[in-house]
């Protein structure tokens, strides 16, 4: 006997026929078999469902929680019981009918013809050991799954590999037997370990003559410097992670603790002078006893020589330390905790820190910046901090913080208006604040017509002096601005020659000229360097000098925004390689900085001890006219000349006698009688020098004077 499993149409299950065999004309029915008489049958006979993408035999419909384990009972027992029963029905139904699949009762009407005698007999004959066709026909349809066999299973269809995709090891290409080995190409000693132990000999040799002096310090930097630079264009170093807040703290803190160094041995040393630290220093002093603004070199009221009421700020720190070693060290504090402007400038328009502390680090190794902190104290150099912290509120757009930060610029000198009127206009220009700029400009211009007009000539008892300088222009202010607005080939020819150029070139080749990218920030430079390029004093135009003190911020300033210029231009290596040659060439302008560590610089000599314990046999009170190297270290009195100035008032006078006839003091003669009695003659010029070209006549009386301390060439006169 055959059963054949015919599909639903669903496609979730099948269902069980009749055998083929058995002609009967009823179809077997749907999902509820019932018998003759409208009986449902048992569960066994009902029909099996297989689960979509199921493996394992179906399970039967209503039972589904009996588990795949019935199912296969089903069919491996139940199969060959349930066709005996069909059989028995059969001989129940002599006509032919099929009791599993009869009509209803109410339907027995309608019962189909008899089937013919012959063809019962063909079934029975078929049909008449029904194990034994088991055995000869199995059933395969019953022992392997019953999937669709258009569905694929999962697991063929998505490998956990792809076939198609290639191992890795495949795409590797084989290293070619032809390529030598680089062994064979390189030499037996690389230049890289050449220029490393170059530079570990020029860094020894460096370090010798800082101690013994047997050659320049500064051509044994560059010689360094130019190997290390070498190096890195050959081979590359790899620098490691660092925090450029960090980094940012420490050039500060080194910064500071150099320069303070530098300045306070240079002091010690005798290197200092009258003008300007010995002038700042009585001013101080003044300031902090309540005298007021007074000094003696020349006897006037400061701020009709300079208008610098900044200095106000300064007064408590002789409250504390009295002396120069107080502003030499506010003084390089104050320059160092300018790289913190700069830092937050870069930042805020880079957006990136580690950039900006190269900046910073640049601001710090500027040769500028050491020239400034190097040569004595002057108020003007406060303004590089503060002008730097007006650019970076108005970055922030913090208009009151910008205020105080221009103010105090403007209270450092009295020409620090010039360089507030280019920030105006860099206000103007690049941050497109047109009103706050203008004010601010304007105010700047009116605020330099009233000091050199009114301020200072009230101090002063005459007109502002320091517009000799620019007396080919004109003779006040006014005319000077309508000058350069009126003649301009005038104003070109004046900017014209080598050591202009040559000044130029100082300036932009510590930043590789990067500031040139910026030309909104250039002009905002413009007002600052047309001060010094125009005029006539040769220390104007010298980089190393005070007068650079308005014009660094703004070349930082420019730098910063010409190096956001590339790196948007040419994305990629170019901006690094800009930053990389600009501290290269920073640190190369700044050589001469070196010389001043040596050890002959900074370590006391005899000499030095000497004049020392000179210097501390002068009476606190008493009035000196000393030689211009000594005049800083006697600043904390009410009176103190620089000799020969004054010398007929003076109670005391203090000179270095193996230095005599002095340099620059050809008509002062000295003369010394016996070992205890010096005679001095000659004559001084009002401005506190005496003149070169001044004779002294006959009958001008001499001064005798009472060697009261000798040590060494230093003489302590007393007079008489």
């Amino acid at each position: 006997m055959e059963v054949h499993l015919e599909p639903l149409p669903d496609g979730r299950g099948e269902r069980l026929l009749r055998p083929a065999s058995v002609g009967v004309p009823h179809r077997v029915s749907g999902l509820q078999p019932r018998g003759p008489r409208g009986r449902q049958l048992p569960d066994e006979l009902r029909r099996i469902r297989l689960r979509s993408g199921d493996h394992r035999p179906g399970r039967v419909r209503g039972h589904a929680h009996r588990g795949d384990r019935r199912a296969r009972a089903l069919l491996r027992r139940g199969l060959v019981r349930e066709l005996l029963r069909l059989l028995r029905l059969r001989a129940q139904d002599p006509l032919g009918g099929d009791a599993l699949h009869a009509a209803p009762e109410r339907h027995q009407a309608l019962a189909p013809a008899p089937v013919p005698a012959r063809a019962i007999q063909q079934a029975q004959s078929r049909l008449r050991d029904p194990r034994e066709r088991l055995k000869e026909e199995p059933q395969p349809q019953a022992r392997r799954p019953l999937i669709p066999k258009e569905e694929p299973q999962p697991q063929a269809r998505r490998p956990l590999i792809p076939k198609e995709e290639p191992q890795p090891q495949a795409r590797r290409p084989p290293i070619p037997k032809e390529e030598p080995q680089p062994q064979a190409r390189r030499p037996l000693i690389p230049g890289s370990l050449v220029l490393d132990l170059g530079c570990l000999l020029a860094g020894a040799a460096l370090l010798s003559t800082l101690a013994w002096w047997w050659w320049r310090p500064d051509e044994l930097f560059l010689l360094l410097l130019g190997l290390i630079a070498v190096r890195l264009w050959l081979a590359p170093v790899a620098i490691p992670a660092w925090r450029p807040r960090r980094v940012l703290v420490i050039g500060i803190l080194a910064y500071a603790a150099i320069f303070s160094f530098i300045t306070v041995t240079r002091h010690l040393t005798l290197l200092t002078h009258a003008l300007d630290l010995g002038y700042y220093v009585q001013l101080t002093w003044n300031l902090a006893r309540g005298a007021g603004p007074l000094v003696s070199l020349p006897e006037m009221n400061a701020w009709g020589d300079h208008f610098s009421p900044v200095m106000y700020l300064l007064a408590p720190l002789f409250w504390v330390a009295p002396g120069a070693v107080a502003l030499l060290v506010a003084q390089a504090v104050a320059l160092a905790v300018g790289a913190l402007a700069v830092f937050g400038i870069a930042a805020r328009r880079l957006g990136d820190e580690r950039p900006a502390a190269v900046f910073a680090l640049l601001y710090l190794v500027n040769p500028s910046l050491h020239g400034i902190n190097v040569r004595d104290f002057h108020a003007a150099a406060l303004a590089v901090p503060l002008l730097l912290a007006a650019i970076y509120f108005a970055e922030r757009d913090s208009p009151w913080l910008f205020t105080l930060a221009v103010v105090l610029a403007l209270g450092t000198r009295e020409d620090a208006t010039i360089p507030v009127v280019g920030l105006g206009i860099w206000l103007a220009l690049a941050k497109r604040r047109w009103l706050w700029g203008g004010v601010t400009a304007m105010a700047a211009v009116a605020l330099l017509v009233v000091d050199t007009r009114w301020l200072i000539p009230h101090f002063r008892g005459a007109p502002y002096p320091h517009l000799g300088r620019y007396a080919h222009l004109g003779r006040t202010v006014p005319e000077i601005m309508a000058s350069l607005l009126l003649h301009p080939f005038r104003t070109l020819g004046a900017l014209w020659g080598l050591p202009r150029l040559s000044y130029l070139g100082y300036l932009l080749g510590p930043l590789v000229f990067l500031p040139l990218l910026a030309p909104i920030e250039l002009l905002a430079l413009l007002p600052a360097l047309l001060e010094n390029l125009l005029g006539q004093d040769p220390v104007l135009f010298y980089h190393r000098t005070q007068y650079q003190s308005f014009v660094l911020p703004f070349l930082m300033n420019g730098a910063i925004a010409g190096y956001a210029r590339l790196a948007r231009a040419r994305p990629g290596p170019w901006p690094p390689r800009a930053l990389t040659a600009a501290m290269i060439s920073s640190l190369a302008f700044a050589s001469p900085t070196v010389n001043d560590l040596a050890v002959q610089r900074f370590w006391p000599r005899a000499e030095h001890r000497q004049a020392w314990e000179v210097m501390a046999q002068v009476p606190r009170d008493a009035s000196i006219s000393a030689q211009d190297q000594y005049v800083a270290h006697l600043s904390l009195r009410p009176l103190v000349f620089v000799f020969p100035v004054s010398l007929e008032e003076a109670q005391y006078a203090l000179v270095n006698a193996e230095s005599y006839p002095w340099r620059g003091l050809p008509d002062v003669r000295m003369r010394q009688e016996d070992r205890d009695v010096v005679t001095i003659a000659g004559v001084a010029s009002e401005s506190g020098v005496a003149s070169p070209a001044a004779a002294a006549p006959p009958s001008t009386p001499e001064l005798r004077f009472r060697v009261k301390y000798r040590a060494g060439p230093h003489l302590l006169l007393e007079r008489q």
